[in-house]
């Protein structure tokens, strides 16, 4: 059951992260441009990961980097 934040942000999804968040088969590789949405998609993967597996115990690793030097 998805609450409504993660509705919400699911909706600002274009198709093509819809199916990196959606990608039900293990790891995913999101590798994109700048500015394209990887972050978004990492963090609604990982909601829609918690949502639907409230009951279970497991690992999460996600890793995002920039070498934008106004972020340092």
């Amino acid at each position: 059951m998805k609450n409504a934040k993660l509705q919400e942000a699911l909706g600002t999804l274009s198709a093509i992260q819809k199916q990196a968040v959606d990608w039900g088969n293990g790891a995913v590789l999101v590798l994109a441009g700048p500015g394209t949405g990887k972050t978004r998609v990492l963090t609604c993967r990982i909601a829609r990961l918690l949502d639907s597996s409230r009951d279970q115990t497991f690992r999460i690793l996600a890793l995002t980097f920039t070498n934008n030097p106004d972020y340092s």
